[in-house]
């Protein structure tokens, strides 16, 4: 469950937004309340499953966002970050 309510863009709208350019201003237009575009990997886990690797990237306009690689362990039966490594910003 997330606290945030969550808007998933289909590759037509984010074509008709972004491949024009990085037309932000018309995507906070449409979408005023957003904090930027996240994307999310696949999760993948290890044998055991008490350890999870996912990608997480955001981007919030042509000179503000980053990527990292998430290392996530299950303590206690809580998923808890244990690394993250950043894959690019700009």
């Amino acid at each position: 469950d997330l606290p945030a309510k969550v808007m998933f863009i289909g590759e037509t709208e984010n074509i008709k937004i972004f491949w024009k350019g990085f037309l932000w201003l018309e995507f906070f237009a449409k979408y005023p309340f957003a904090q930027g575009i996240m994307e999310l990997s696949r999760v993948g886990f290890n044998a055991e499953k008490n350890q999870a690797l996912v990608y997480v990237g955001n981007q919030e306009d042509i000179t503000a966002g980053a990527g990292y690689y998430v290392l996530l362990a299950k303590i206690d039966g809580v998923w808890v970050i244990q690394d993250q490594v950043m894959s690019w910003i700009s």
